[in-house]
């Protein structure tokens, strides 16, 4: 299960919005995800993949990094949290 943050929600965070509420509307399953997350490690099978690339693959050699905002720094923490 991927999952992702619609953008609707940080910005009614930002606006005020009870942050319990954005979580809820962003993952309406997320009471199921330990369950699910406990199933999938439990089976002890996890598939791999190894990719061998011709040519060596390169990043970027300069990152620039920003202060989140509280919103952000909130879905963040949510994420890792469910």
């Amino acid at each position: 299960m991927r999952l992702t943050i619609p953008a609707g929600e940080i910005s009614r965070v930002t606006a005020g919005a009870p942050v319990d509420t954005a979580f809820t509307n962003a993952f309406p399953h997320a009471g199921t995800l330990g369950e699910e997350l406990s199933a999938y490690v439990g089976r002890f099978a996890f598939t791999a993949i190894q990719i061998t690339f011709s040519d060596r693959v390169k990043g970027a050699s300069e990152y620039t990094a920003t202060r989140m905002t509280p919103a952000e720094s909130l879905a963040t923490t949510g994420l890792v949290l469910a």
